[in-house]
């Protein structure tokens, strides 16, 4: 009677990511445990593009949390004053203009200072207007459209940073299921990509294991198969990876 144990699964296996092999420690005839690790990539540019996401993120995080908490009375009570200041500015500027106005026409004072009183007045209007819209934006708070942004941002964000951690974890291969190294195609500091393999892994070891047993060809084929059976588990690795498999009787 011949017991053969056959390969019933095979892979050429690989990394899911590009990059350079950092290590590839098993060699041929090495068994490996579903997963176990079997090759790692070098990772820091994959780390650092984590930290980065990571950083991004809590910076827009942050940015949102103060738009959704709104002005603070701090800030609208400066922006009052702001407005207040301005406001004092422009009409002072105003009563100037008209007295050197008066002064200009009786040939007082130049022309020049009349211009220059003209200016004046003019640029702390400006600054009242602009100090007025300041206040009303900081009492109506932030835009329901840029709270919207900014929340996608955060969403855009943290699929990134998942991203991010699923390629460092494809950074590593594992092995897909119990078996052993049939061959190694490639060694530490090669450049490989997705569609290169690393192992040609198999999930039993071929071999032939032959029994001669008296007098088994008295017993009744289903009879037999069962002591063959039992012997040759006790001969083959306990591993349900190792199946017994293409039994044949002679």
């Amino acid at each position: 009677m011949v017991g053969e144990i056959v390969s019933i699964r095979k892979a050429a296996i690989g990394t899911k990511v590009a990059g350079r092999l950092a290590s590839v420690p098993l060699f041929v005839g090495d068994l490996a445990s579903a997963g176990q690790v079997m090759a790692t990539l070098e990772t820091q540019d994959l780390e650092l593009s984590l930290l980065q996401t990571e950083a991004n993120l809590e910076g827009t995080k942050a940015r949102l949390k103060i738009l959704e908490t709104g002005s603070r009375p701090e800030e609208k009570k400066q922006a009052e004053e702001e407005m207040r200041q301005a406001k004092a500015n422009m009409e002072n500027a105003r009563s100037d203009l008209l007295r050197v106005r008066d002064l200009v026409q009786s040939g007082a004072v130049s022309k020049s200072a009349g211009d220059a009183a003209e200016a004046r007045a003019t640029v702390t209007e400006a600054q009242y207007q602009s100090a007025f819209q300041k206040k009303a934006l900081v009492d109506l708070g932030p835009r329901l459209e840029e709270k919207d942004a900014l929340r996608a941002q955060v969403r855009q964000l943290e699929a990134a940073m998942k991203m991010a951690r699923l390629q460092l974890e494809y950074a590593c291969l594992r092995a897909p299921f119990n078996g052993m190294v049939a061959q190694r195609l490639s060694d530490e500091g090669t450049f490989v990509t997705t569609t290169t393999p690393i192992y040609l892994f198999i999930q039993t070891v071929a071999t032939k294991i032959r029994y001669i047993l008296a007098f088994w060809c008295h017993c009744e084929r289903s009879e037999a198969i069962s002591p063959i059976s039992r012997l040759l588990r006790r001969k083959a690795p306990r591993n349900d990876s190792f199946p017994l498999v293409g039994l044949r009787c002679i």
